[in-house]
């Protein structure tokens, strides 16, 4: 048995885009655009009932012996929303200072040519039509990888492979919850799993972890460059600031 409905989104959602692209699986933009009568399909209803607070639940929430009380599961719970708020506002700042840098910065890129490039580099997978669609999106890509090779350049950044095998085995660890203790024999272990893994795909993941470490320290040195000013937002606010 179902049950249909309308109803409009937006009045529902009072306007949030980042809500109603979460409840209805729209696109970012086909949600900021969603006004008019919709209508819904239940199918089937589940229902959730709170578990028992207990040590079971705090030993599977946040590993073995970590909290021992419902006080202490309280704030380990707000320590965390904490900790993600502050990690989504510095990925947010991040991204508004690589915009910045890219929309105040003149670089002259040869169009058709860069153009003709990607379709030649990447045959079988773009074709003109689609590097046309989308040539913005690869000409700011290929803008912040110049700024970013200038600033590597000129503040002698470096990434050591001990930094490369480091941030693989934190992936590792993380994957047990990251608070597990190890033993000499058990880290070695991982280090020899660390550096097979940085070997497969002919190189492939050491250059991405490699990639991916320089870009961290080149926002770092950006950052240290630049005052950012605190600004107090709403949870629903700073989530359509994320959607931008």
């Amino acid at each position: 048995v179902s049950v249909s409905l309308a109803f409009d989104l937006s009045d529902a959602f009072g306007g949030d885009a980042g809500a109603i692209r979460s409840f209805s699986g729209l696109s970012k933009d086909e949600a900021a655009g969603a006004t008019g009568d919709y209508e819904l399909e239940v199918e089937k209803i589940n229902r959730t009932a709170a578990p028992e607070e207990n040590q079971e639940l705090f030993d599977k929430v946040f590993g073995p012996e970590t909290v021992s009380s419902k006080e202490e599961f309280d704030t380990k719970v707000r320590e965390t929303i904490q900790q993600n708020y502050e990690r989504e506002s510095d990925n947010l700042v991040n991204r508004k200072l690589i915009d910045a840098l890219i929309d105040n910065t003149t670089i002259r890129i040869p169009v058709e040519f860069f153009k003709k490039w990607l379709v030649r580099a990447n045959e079988g997978k773009l074709d003109a039509t689609t590097v046309e669609e989308h040539f913005t999106d690869y000409e700011r890509e290929l803008k912040w990888s110049l700024i970013r090779n200038k600033v590597v350049e000129d503040m002698g950044l470096k990434v050591e492979t001990e930094e490369i095998r480091d941030r693989v085995l934190d992936k590792i660890l993380g994957q047990f919850g990251g608070g597990m203790a190890l033993t000499d024999e058990m880290r070695q272990g991982m280090v020899g799993f660390a550096d097979n893994y940085l070997k497969q795909e002919n190189g492939k993941n050491y250059v991405q972890e490699y990639e991916a470490i320089l870009a961290e320290k080149v926002v770092e040195a950006l950052r240290g460059k630049v005052v950012v000013t605190d600004e107090p937002v709403t949870a629903e606010e700073f989530r359509n600031q994320n959607e931008g």
